[in-house]
């Protein structure tokens, strides 16, 4: 289940947050959220895991990036991030709840011709 979310909506004040935009994933059976945010300044930070309760703001997850998009696999078992690293955005994944980030995709990252 995705949510997409301004600074008003509950789902971010149930996690302490107020980013201007954000979109969070939530697969039904785990208790914890993928958020992706944007700051006042309309930048991305890094991609957090939260728990659904609310009641801690969670950590940092994926490669140390600016993180566009984060979903679940169907199985709950692995996170899913696409981010800028060293100014090229490519996909990674990551096992829940730990375990070594692996990059998936490499290579050039926009289309020519």
């Amino acid at each position: 289940m995705t949510f997409i979310a301004g600074s008003a909506d509950p789902v971010l004040e149930m996690l302490g947050r107020d980013p201007m935009t954000a979109m969070a994933d939530l697969v039904p059976g785990l208790r914890s959220v993928l958020i992706v945010e944007m700051g006042p300044s309309g930048g991305f930070g890094r991609c957090r895991l939260a728990p659904f309760d609310g009641h801690m703001e969670g950590s940092e997850v994926g490669p140390d990036g600016l993180c566009t998009s984060a979903a679940w696999s169907p199985d709950g078992r692995w996170m899913y991030f696409t981010a800028v690293v060293d100014g090229a955005s490519h996909v990674w994944r990551e096992p829940f709840p730990s375990g070594a980030l692996q990059q998936i995709t490499s290579g050039p990252t926009q289309e020519r011709g």
